[in-house]
């Protein structure tokens, strides 16, 4: 058994419901209580949120910030061998 103190104004509307569809207060605590836990995920940490976006920008490539300094020689003596 759980008891519990809600805000007044969140008491309030639990009753209004309560008495609008004819069920207990404990039943529909219940229903919701039961739904929020199905539907419950574990947060993502900010690794899981942005993994599949990483290394995508521009490039496409995945190895940009491990390969940044090859990356930048290359484009750099791309740069000059144009300009010859």
């Amino acid at each position: 058994m759980i008891s519990l103190r809600l805000p007044k104004t969140l008491e309030t509307k639990l009753n209004q419901v309560s008495k609008k569809e004819d069920r207990t207060k404990s039943e529909i605590i219940k229903d919701l209580l039961e739904d929020y836990l199905t539907n419950y995920q574990s947060p993502k940490n900010a690794y899981e949120m942005g993994k599949e976006y990483f290394g995508k920008i521009k490039s496409g490539r995945a190895d940009g910030s491990v390969n940044y300094k090859e990356l930048i020689k290359n484009r750099v003596m791309q740069k000059h061998k144009a300009a010859k």
